[in-house]
């Protein structure tokens, strides 16, 4: 990949919180853990997604799909049970939690594939031109 390790995980960082600050200073606090709650799965979701789709690169076919699919199922998974046990569990009010993991999770997939867009090998190269 063109850009350092890192770059993507700063973003989505820099990201989470810009997108979060406001609902803290608007708020009171008042839905302050469920936002935040919410922005941890769904940044953890994303890391791991964007992770497992740099590795998948140079595997075969049925690697690329074991490894992005297989592990698109698991996080899924994952995060469906982890929601229904927070909401549940009454840690997190429902509504708001679910309508924070919702926006997190839309924005945390813009910036991931738009960094996978950007940095996928051979993306840049030119095509060569025969001129026979």
């Amino acid at each position: 990949l063109s850009m350092t390790k890192y770059t993507f995980y700063i973003y989505l960082i820099l990201v989470t919180i810009i997108v979060g600050l406001p609902s803290f200073l608007l708020y009171d606090g008042l839905y302050v853990k469920d936002a935040y709650t919410a922005a941890l799965l769904s940044f953890c979701n994303a890391a791991i997604a964007y992770y497992l789709a740099v590795k998948s690169v140079g595997l075969s076919y049925q690697g690329f799909v074991k490894l992005v699919f297989g592990g698109m199922t698991i996080r899924i998974l994952v995060m469906a049970v982890t929601a229904i046990v927070l909401i549940k569990s009454e840690v997190v009010a429902t509504i708001p939690f679910f309508l924070c993991l919702v926006l997190y999770y839309i924005i945390h997939q813009i910036i991931e594939i738009g960094m996978l867009n950007r940095n996928m090998p051979g993306k840049n190269q030119k095509k060569e031109v025969s001129t026979k």
